[in-house]
C-alpha cells in the first residue's frame, strides 16, 4: 500500500469515528431533504398555476369573433412555459427571464413576469433549492470539518 493510500485510509477512519462529521452529515442531509420537498411543492404549484392561465388564455383566444386570420394574429395570444423536471433541483434562468410570452404577429416579444423582479431584495435566496444548498452549505460544512 502506498503512502497516499495509507493516509487516505487513516483520514476516512478518523472521519467515520468523529461525531462532528456524523452531525454535519445529518444536518446537511436534512437541509437537502427540506429543500427537495420545498422545490417539489413550488414546481407543482407553478405547473398548476401556469396550466390554469394557459387554459384561460386559450378560451379567450377561441372566444374571439370571426375575423380574417391575419387580423387575428395581431390581437396576440399568451403562452405559458411550464417548468421542466430538472427545475426541482435548479430552476436555472426561469426566475430571471420569465415564463410568459405574448405571441403577436410581426413582433418579437420577450418573456415577461419574472419571479426575480418580484423578489429583487432577496436575490437568489427567494427559493431555496437543492442546488443552492449545495453551493452554500457544502463548502461551509467542508471548512467546518
Amino acid at each position: 500500500m502506498s503512502n497516499s493510500t495509507a493516509i487516505a485510509v487513516e483520514e476516512w477512519r478518523l472521519w467515520l469515528r468523529s461525531h462532528v462529521v456524523k452531525t454535519a452529515t445529518i444536518v446537511f442531509l436534512a437541509i437537502l431533504v427540506a429543500t427537495c420537498i420545498s422545490s417539489v411543492v413550488n414546481i407543482l404549484e407553478a405547473r398548476h398555476e401556469r396550466a390554469h392561465h394557459q387554459v384561460e388564455a386559450e378560451e379567450k383566444f377561441y372566444d374571439q369573433p370571426a375575423r380574417h386570420p391575419h387580423r387575428m394574429v395581431h390581437y396576440g395570444h399568451y403562452v405559458y412555459r411550464t417548468p421542466s423536471a430538472l427545475s426541482v433541483f435548479d430552476p436555472g434562468l426561469d426566475a430571471l427571464t420569465g415564463q410568459t410570452i405574448f405571441l403577436e404577429g410581426h413582433r418579437q416579444n420577450s418573456a415577461a413576469f419574472a419571479d426575480a423582479s418580484a423578489t429583487a431584495e432577496l436575490g437568489s435566496f427567494s427559493h431555496l433549492t437543492p442546488a443552492l444548498a449545495y453551493q452554500l452549505f457544502a463548502p461551509l460544512i467542508l471548512i467546518l470539518l
